[in-house]
């Protein structure tokens, strides 16, 4: 994975927009944000887990916004900028031009996960929440993480040679009627 950057706010006028960072290289990302962002009062910008740094996006010598810088870890910050969708459309053709691929949230996010989950299981069921419009759906994808497919899938690994293909079928049968 390259640095992969994506605008994860909704669409539109907003009073806050957020623009999500992520890379598997620290100093990817380091290099970036350090072309791109001016800390406030002349400081570096050191990118470490949970600092919050105050600043400006700019264009060489242009300002495009103040902003907030939030360091989630080495590897993912979080831009939050005004929710102008000009504002945020220059942002993220700035970070284009420095080499950030720009993709959308729900990819950018699908990324993370997997990188952070041993579990594509698991993974798929945390993007599926997003998309989620009902309690009741949330509720049913988060039985897949602990549960549901996830706990089938662990108890048939579990299994190893004594795995009864008819009884795998079964199940499947059953997962799916649910």
């Amino acid at each position: 994975m390259s640095l992969l950057a994506a605008v994860t706010t909704s669409k539109g006028v907003g009073a806050i927009s957020s623009i999500q960072l992520a890379s598997d290289e620290a100093a990817l990302l380091a290099g970036i944000v350090g072309k791109i962002f001016k800390p406030a009062g002349g400081k570096a910008a050191v990118i470490e887990p949970g600092r919050i740094l105050v600043g400006s996006i700019v264009d060489g010598e242009r300002a495009i916004d103040h902003v907030v810088l939030g360091c989630e870890s080495e590897t993912t910050v979080a831009i939050n900028c005004h929710g102008n969708p000009l504002i945020v459309e220059m942002i993220m053709k700035l970070l284009g031009e420095n080499g950030a691929e720009l993709v959308e949230a729900e990819q950018l996010l699908t990324q993370r996960f997997i990188a952070a989950s041993s579990n594509a299981i698991e993974a798929e069921a945390k993007v599926a929440q997003l998309k989620s419009v009902t309690i009741e759906g949330a509720k049913v994808i988060a039985n897949q993480i602990t549960g549901g497919l996830a706990g089938v899938v662990k108890e048939w690994l579990g299994a190893g040679d004594s795995l009864d293909i008819a009884g795998v079928t079964s199940r499947c049968r059953e997962i799916l009627k649910a």
